[in-house]
């Protein structure tokens, strides 16, 4: 479906602003799908060099008390994610479900966005070990504080623009395992692994609190450093733009 075409979205910028539009990419991957799926209409348009990615307001992220972190009454690993309740945001096969989101007695699967894609792609309800808590439902940090891990993948076929809801979870000291596609963006701010190591990595990390913590604490200053107020002021200046 063609939600915009780039020629005539930025005709229209230099009607209304009478200047050229100079034309940001959110992060690495979209840049990369212009590149390849949208070549005959790069020449019509000035694309930076440089990716402008969301930002956060991180006083309204601080990050847990770390006790948080691997306290479930019960043993559990934690293991979470969010999104909105759309095929495309889950993997496309129940195999690669039931590897990326394992249904064992020591791990509660907490989904924050709903899961009747899930379903649908699983051919039956969703184990029922799993949380599923609706989109909005409970606010975004809360539903992040009580995780210990922040699990992220999605169809294959999907392009993710940016992936906001996984530099919350880093902000708030949740670690991060994502599909290696996410490394040019997140660079050692995650962890990355294939869907078969899933498991072992989530369960790897959690054994190892030193690694764990020192996770939390590389992940939140990336955070701070490259998604944070501060980034968005130093290439609003590069343009002559001041605070």
């Amino acid at each position: 479906v063609v939600r915009y075409h780039l020629p005539t979205a930025d005709a229209h910028a230099r009607a209304w602003l009478h200047t050229t539009p100079v034309w940001h990419p959110i992060g690495p991957l979209v840049r990369q799908a212009l590149h390849e799926h949208h070549q005959a209409d790069l020449g019509a348009i000035t694309l930076a060099e440089q990716d402008w990615t969301n930002i956060l307001d991180l006083s309204a992220w601080p990050l847990r008390d770390p006790a948080a972190a691997l306290a479930d009454p019960h043993g559990r690993i934690r293991i979470g994610r969010h999104s909105r309740d759309d095929y495309a945001k889950w993997p496309e096969s129940a195999a690669l479900i039931r590897k990326i989101y394992p249904d064992r007695p020591d791990v509660q699967i907490r989904v924050l966005g709903g899961a009747k894609a899930v379903a649908w792609v699983l051919g039956r309800p969703v184990p029922a070990r799993w949380q599923v808590i609706p989109f909005g439902a409970l606010d975004v940090a809360t539903f992040l504080r009580d995780l210990d891990v922040f699990v992220y993948f999605t169809n294959s076929g999907w392009v993710e623009s940016f992936g906001r809801v996984i530099i919350e979870a880093m902000a708030i000291g949740v670690p991060v395992i994502l599909p290696t596609v996410y490394q040019p963006l997140f660079a050692d701010a995650a962890l990355y692994c294939s869907p078969a190591a899933v498991e072992e990595t989530v369960r790897g990390l959690c054994a190892n609190r030193q690694a764990y913590q020192d996770q939390v604490r590389r992940a939140r200053a990336y955070v701070e450093d490259r998604f944070g107020r501060q980034a968005h002021l130093r290439r609003l200046a590069a343009y002559g733009i001041k605070s």
